[in-house]
């Protein structure tokens, strides 16, 4: 007795910002591209090139990501090829997907890969022979949403606002990693360096940081303040962020020298 896979029905998936741009006459049309598809198996992840044509910057590809697995999944670096008839690689380049986003279970969403002309093998891409394939030892990574739990409550709305775009656009970080991100760099009205950071809480349980050091560099890579700070036992609630300034006793005389935009944050002291 066989234990054959079924086939699935995808439903068309679109990313948040994409949903509110995206027409309902070209939702459709989307949807039919998708349906003429050769249907994708129970735990399967499948990719489909739609098409490929020449630009200015390379060789433009697109192609349907299908989720035929119960859960959601994402992507981070992942190896693309073209490929003809005789499995001869036309075009090969890794490509950064982690803005891809999460692709929801049994969904499928566009997405346009563009392969770098010294990645290309090939005069011209054959209309009739060729697909894209990618590696399939892809695991689902679970990644964290978060929100801010200190955030001042008379904080003006637009400056909320400001923190959450922020928080939004940061770099995903798996199940279980705490990560500490740069927000800001300046100086106050005491001449002190102040950074001001967001740490992310990715793990199942509160973590405590007693200690912090931190060394923050100009644009040459030259240390201007570096330092080891007591937290206090700061707390980081599961699957939150805080945001938290830290103040060096620099007393900076002339702070215009110094670009504090283009100024680094290292954890060590």
């Amino acid at each position: 007795m066989t234990n054959k896979k079924k086939e699935v029905n995808l439903k068309l998936s679109l990313k948040d910002n994409d949903e509110d741009i995206v027409s309902s006459v070209q939702k459709e049309l989307l949807e039919e591209e998708l349906n003429e598809l050769v249907p994708v198996k129970e735990g399967d992840i499948n990719v489909a090139g739609i098409y490929a044509f020449d630009t200015v910057e390379g060789l433009e590809v697109k192609i349907y990501i299908r989720n035929g697995f119960s859960k959601k999944i994402n992507f981070e670096y992942i190896p693309f090829s073209l490929i003809n008839s005789k499995n001869e690689v036309l075009a090969k380049q890794v490509f950064d997907l982690r803005d891809f986003g999460d692709l929801e279970p049994y969904s499928a969403r566009p997405y346009k890969l563009l392969f770098d002309k010294e990645n290309i093998f090939v005069n011209k891409i054959p209309t009739d022979d060729w697909k894209v394939v990618f590696n399939t030892n892809i695991k689902a990574v679970k990644y964290e949403k978060f929100e801010y739990e200190n955030l001042p409550k008379d904080m003006k709305p637009e400056v909320v606002q400001v923190f959450n775009n922020f928080l939004g656009n940061l770099p995903k970080i798996e199940q279980g990693q705490v990560s500490l991100s740069k927000f800001n760099v300046g100086i106050n009205s005491n001449n002190n360096i102040v950074v001001t950071l967001i740490i992310r809480n990715a793990a199942n349980k509160v973590v405590e940081i007693e200690k912090l050091p931190i060394t923050i560099k100009d644009a040459e890579g030259n240390i201007i303040a570096s330092t080891s700070f007591d937290t206090k036992g700061l707390k980081i609630n599961p699957k939150k962020a805080v945001l938290h300034n830290f103040e060096f006793n620099t007393k900076i005389e002339n702070q215009d020298e110094i670009n504090f935009k283009k100024c680094s944050v290292e954890f060590n002291a």
